[in-house]
């Protein structure tokens, strides 16, 4: 990894083995790896299960939960739960923030409302609650007191990829985390629109880090994992929700994204995977 001059991270979903993904992260730390981002995967396990073996394994390595949200995760959740894992990894911690996935959240019967006021507000709080700040969310009851010691500098990354977060992002956060199957060409878009609010906002480009995913499957040929990777169900899914203009810069038919969307509703993950060139 030194060799590319750059720095590369290891994304990994919230599913398989807790102990044997701790073991994936042992290895990449000594393959010179300089980050590891555990997704939020709902419906599968819990990421922060995750980075917390993984803070006690490893030395060096940062540790990034990308992306969190506020919608099921209250802000005082996050900032505790971030806190400890702070204490497990010094200084190696970075904290993704998202919207979350509105239909996801429609299935667990949640309001998907004001979401990037809700991003921003979060942020504010959560960054109080480090400062050891009290904080007020309902004036009839005393305020929420941080039972724990400040944490060292933890980043907060925006992991949404409309123009308001684009817009947050280059506003006030550390950095800006691309999803998954974001084209190239989309990404290279939405890090001028983050650079223009940050100018804008009186800051400098070099405040403000950019991370983006990189879907990879691995296999024996690359048939065989272009195969993986057209059943894989988080593929289907990811290909029916993007946006008229993400596939036209990934130079995608709308069409195919409809019907994968249309499959995927109906649960047809094999004629969804078929339908993917």
């Amino acid at each position: 990894m030194p060799e590319l001059n750059r720095p590369v991270g290891l994304g990994l979903a919230a599913r398989g083995d807790v102990r044997e993904t701790v073991d994936w992260v042992v290895r990449a730390e000594r393959a010179g790896v300089e980050s590891v981002w555990v997704h939020d995967s709902y419906f599968e396990r819990d990421p922060i299960s995750f980075l917390a073996p993984m803070a006690q394994a490893t030395k060096r390595i940062r540790l990034g939960a990308g992306a969190l949200n506020p919608y099921t995760r209250h802000p005082f959740v996050v900032a505790s739960t971030m806190a400890s894992l702070d204490n497990l990894a010094e200084g190696r911690v970075s904290l993704a923030l998202g919207s979350g996935l509105p239909l996801r959240l429609a299935q667990m019967n949640i309001a998907f409302e004001n979401a990037t006021q809700r991003v921003s507000e979060s942020m504010d709080q959560i960054r109080s609650l480090w400062r050891g700040e009290r904080l007020v969310l309902n004036d009839k009851v005393p305020p929420l007191v941080p039972m724990f010691p400040p944490p060292k500098r933890i980043p907060i990354y925006i992991a949404a990829y409309t123009k308001p977060y684009l817009e947050l992002a280059g506003e006030k956060a550390e950095g800006y985390l691309a999803r998954p199957m974001e084209s190239l060409a989309a990404f290279l878009v939405m890090r001028e629109r983050v650079l223009d609010s940050a100018q804008r906002h009186g800051r400098d480009a070099s405040d403000i880090d950019f991370r983006g995913y990189l879907l990879s499957y691995i296999s024996d040929s690359r048939r065989d994992a272009l195969n993986r990777a057209k059943r894989e169900p988080f593929v289907i899914y990811m290909i029916s929700i993007l946006s008229d203009i993400s596939m036209s810069r990934a130079g995608f038919p709308t069409e195919l994204r409809d019907d994968v969307n249309r499959l995927w509703r109906a649960e047809d993950y094999h004629r969804a995977a078929q339908v993917i060139p």
